[in-house]
């Protein structure tokens, strides 16, 4: 279950920099 969160939290962490990257 950690495990499992620590890469959701990852995945999310990575999808909201591309996402600022592109907005900015």
């Amino acid at each position: 279950s950690v495990e499992i969160c620590r890469s959701q939290g990852v995945w999310v962490t990575f999808t909201l920099s591309s996402y600022l990257s592109q907005f900015l």
